[in-house]
């Protein structure tokens, strides 16, 4: 009797004769609609059924899996008290653009059948003697075809939420590094132990050549040394080690890795050349104890743990493009020295810095670009931290200049001496 007297629930009654499984599956893929609530007024309604099973079954997957993902990201950020990362936002916005194209296709068709009935009930009104009554709505093509785009947005949701990791992977070389909060979260713990890198200073000393160019060849056959200094990183104590002796192991865990990495697939060109499920997201390197990707060691452990923005001219990728690689491993007692060393010698180069003081233009390696947030998080601005090693650019921000920014080009050829030129 309720639905009798109500003119709103007699136009969705139209429409559902009108459009029948179309109608249902269109409201069961909107999430803005409680299922529960449809479930008892679709007793009410034309539709036969065994279209309602099946549409209600077929539609109600893609907000299923998109329900579930949602609570996937939420308790991945909540526990590791990160930022969403590029793919999660991606999966949020085609939810909401899904959610708000269906919406508007329902509230249109539904107002239409609205209209008609009020128009009916309404014939002896004088304003409304004069309209036509509506036959058919002019943008039934329209409406049909946002209709359309969002069964195609919340069934691309579904395919996101079944391949999350694949996903993230992709948008996140589209958008760039994920952005990060960087705080200290380690204590200092002077009196906790310390991990013997000698290992590798000896490797590094041995085949990497002045500019930071990596003599694969003959790495090649000191493997034996670099697999026995990974197994050093990896039984490190980590929960014992202080905050110092974690970031030494950091970075010089990433960087053996990654020369492990090359000297697996070696020869190659680049990097880039090895298949991507092998290169920054294959979670196989052991870090005092724990098994993580390269992404992970240096967007998950380094970056967010660290307010440290020295550790991207630190960190080498096997890259031209790249900080160069030193002729040493990193040492918890000589940590920061090193690191502004390492620092001062990248704005040295103009592989990676330039200022052309005349034209007031400040030209830095992508990786200003790509981390930019790091940088401002250390100082007011990218010039601004740039300036520290560079009196030039400092005289020039200090008397209020605001230099004009380019990027340099990245170089992703292998940082092999067969590569070598002139730094």
């Amino acid at each position: 009797k309720l639905a009798e007297d109500n003119r709103r629930f007699a136009a969705i009654d139209r429409a559902i004769e009108e459009g029948g499984w179309k109608i249902v599956g269109l409201l069961r893929l909107s999430p803005a609609l409680p299922f529960n609530l449809q479930n008892y007024l679709y007793g009410l309604t034309p539709i036969r059924f065994w279209p309602y099973v099946f549409t209600s079954w077929l539609a109600m997957l893609p907000a299923t899996f998109l329900y579930v993902y949602l609570g996937h990201i939420t308790g991945a950020a909540v526990s590791a008290d990160r930022e969403r990362t590029p793919a999660e936002w991606a999966m949020l916005a085609v939810g909401l653009l899904a959610t708000i194209a269906v919406t508007i296709y329902v509230t249109r068709l539904a107002s239409r059948k609205l209209n008609e009935q009020v128009d009916q009930d309404q014939r002896d009104d004088a304003e409304t003697l004069n309209e036509p009554k509506p036959t058919e709505d002019p943008n039934t093509r329209r409406t049909f075809a946002l209709a359309g785009l969002a069964l195609a947005s919340v069934l691309f949701a579904a395919y996101v939420s079944m391949n999350s990791e694949r996903i993230k992977q992709t948008v996140t070389g589209w958008f760039g590094p994920p952005a990060v909060e960087s705080t200290e979260s380690h204590d200092v713990n002077p009196a906790g132990p310390s991990i013997d890198h000698s290992l590798l200073s000896e490797l590094l000393a041995s085949h990497v050549q002045e500019g930071g160019w990596v003599n694969y060849e003959t790495l090649r056959d000191d493997i034996g040394k670099l697999d026995r200094y990974l197994s050093v990183v990896a039984s490190a104590p980590w929960d014992m080690l202080g905050r110092d002796e974690k970031l030494a192991l950091l970075l010089n865990g990433y960087n053996a890795s990654t020369l492990k990495l090359i000297l697996d697939h070696y020869p190659v060109q680049s990097i880039k050349d090895i298949p991507a499920a092998d290169r920054w997201d294959a979670v196989r390197w052991n870090i005092g104890g724990n098994t993580w990707s390269l992404n992970q060691i240096e967007h998950e452990q380094i970056r967010p743990h660290f307010k440290e923005p020295r550790i991207h001219f630190a960190l080498v990728c096997a890259a031209v493009g790249c900080p160069p690689l030193r002729g040493e491993a990193y040492d918890a007692d000589r940590l920061d020295e090193q690191l502004e060393d390492q620092t001062q010698i990248v704005h040295d180069h103009a592989t990676w810095f330039e200022y052309l003081n005349g034209d007031n233009e400040l030209r830095l390696t992508k990786l200003y670009d790509w981390y930019g947030d790091d940088f401002r998080q250390s100082a007011e601005s990218i010039p601004r931290f740039a300036a520290s090693y560079s009196q030039p650019l400092q005289r020039s921000i200090d008397s209020d200049q605001t230099p004009t920014i380019t990027w340099l080009p990245y170089d992703w050829s292998l940082n092999s001496n067969l590569n070598r030129q002139p730094r």
